[in-house]
């Protein structure tokens, strides 16, 4: 309903500076940019057409668009003529907003597992691990997003489990478009059953595809480095020997949603 009345009114202004003759208006968009000229035809909710100098016509899609002066010569006059075409739940998010990235992860060990002792370079990772994981930051202009992250994580093999705890950062390399490459690279320590720890490294790269204004839908592709760390072991002197140093890797897939207030 709040959606209706606002279209309605902003239809009937219009519709009024139409029958007064041609006036010229002023469209602010999203990027700060300005277009300033007559208003021929809007469609609420999807475009606005107008004539620019030179005769020109532009369409402007409602999703562009900050806001609009519908008569830039009675501004001063009747401050009351600038409307937002765009509900307030819809309003430009600014350069800087908070942001929530929420994924399922899956993971399947490749290689060799390679440290001390050296027997372990002759044996395969046939890890698998599967779970959730969220990460939650600041992301600027639709692009960038730099947050902390954890989650669960179930293996095949022991540890049993882990727990990651990561710097995560994410490239929607083009932020304005709905369909865009996405780059990820995250690092931190992960907790491992038994009082195990490691340094992990992941960097990936999908697709992210904006569904709404505030929400994406990504798929990414992945590849997670992890090294068991002496200091980060707390178990017995026995765990320390038989996981210190040990590296090894895995490919995987990450898919979810991210989410900005």
């Amino acid at each position: 309903m709040k959606h209706f009345i606002l279209s309605f009114l902003f239809v009937f202004m219009v519709g009024s500076l139409f029958a007064q003759g041609p006036t010229k208006s002023r469209v602010t968009l999203k990027n700060n940019d300005t277009v300033t000229g007559t208003i021929l035809e809007m469609k609420a909710g999807e475009y606005i057409k107008m004539e620019v100098v030179g005769g020109n016509v532009m369409t402007i899609p409602y999703s562009e668009i900050a806001n609009i002066v519908l008569d830039i010569t009675t501004e001063k006059t009747t401050p009351g003529q600038a409307v937002n075409p765009i509900p307030s739940s819809e309003k430009p998010l600014g350069n800087f907003y908070f942001e929530s990235y929420n994924e399922a992860v899956a993971g399947i060990g490749v290689g060799k597992m390679y440290g001390l002792p050296a027997v372990l370079g002759t044996v395969m990772n046939e890890d698998t691990y599967g779970g959730l994981y969220t990460s939650n930051g600041v992301g600027y202009k639709k692009s960038l997003f730099l947050g902390i992250g954890f989650g669960y994580n179930s293996h095949a093999e022991e540890p049993d489990y882990s727990i990651p705890y990561m710097l995560d950062f994410r490239w929607r390399i083009f932020g304005e478009k709905k369909f865009s490459p996405l780059v990820m690279g995250a690092t931190g320590g992960v907790y491992h059953e038994d009082g195990i720890g490691s340094y992990t490294f992941v960097d990936g790269v999908g697709l992210s595809i904006r569904a709404k204004e505030r929400l994406n839908i990504h798929l990414l592709f992945t590849h997670t480095y992890v090294r068991f760390m002496p200091n980060l072991i707390v178990g017995n002197e026995e765990f320390k020997m038989l996981y210190s140093n040990v590296y090894f890797n895995y490919v995987g897939i990450r898919a979810g949603v991210s989410f900005k207030l």
